[in-house]
């Protein structure tokens, strides 16, 4: 198989691995049960609204992640009450903003990745790459400190890297 291909396959896969483990963890984090249908939404919205008046104010809300920081965002007619449709629309908005978010982390992951592959003088496979709100993630071995400050340029010289963490581990 040719080399260039079976790298380009690997970085894929690992973009593909990334966007899947990062999609499974927002589902985690907010209930894993949010949908685009509205109706997936009310057995959440439900257990919820606690005095079963069919809106939910903020003391009902205030253990949701999701929800705490953005009642007011939420609140659309600004009655202090956030009803189903509400609920569900500022759910889903919030939802695809993470899912923009985790494919744009995953296109960083995949471009930095392959910046390193590139550069002759880094052993890229060592060195794990991972992005979280365009801030890029490096760990891993490398045989020469020289070795991890080029890791950290390249990760910079990609566009649309606001920051680089570097955990990069010098062999002894």
């Amino acid at each position: 198989m040719d080399t260039k291909f079976t790298l380009k396959l690997t970085v894929a896969a690992i973009a593909l691995a990334f966007v899947s483990g990062s999609l499974q963890a927002y589902a985690d984090e907010f209930g894993g049960e949010g949908t685009a249908d509205q109706g997936a939404y009310a057995s959440v919205f439900n257990n919820m609204d606690t005095d079963d008046d069919g809106t939910l104010d903020k003391n009902e809300v205030k253990n949701d992640k999701l929800f705490k920081d953005s009642f007011a965002d939420a609140d659309k007619n600004r009655d202090g009450l956030i009803d189903m449709e509400e609920y569900s629309e500022h759910r889903r908005a919030k939802e695809q903003q993470n899912v923009k978010r985790v494919l744009s982390d995953a296109e960083l992951v995949t471009r930095v990745k392959a910046k390193l592959v590139k550069d002759a003088g880094l052993k890229s496979m060592k060195i794990n790459v991972d992005a979280h709100k365009t801030t890029v993630i490096l760990s891993g071995f490398v045989d020469t400190q020289a070795q991890a400050d080029q890791a950290v340029a390249v990760a910079k010289s990609v566009d649309g890297v606001s920051n680089v963490k570097s955990s990069l581990v010098v062999k002894q």
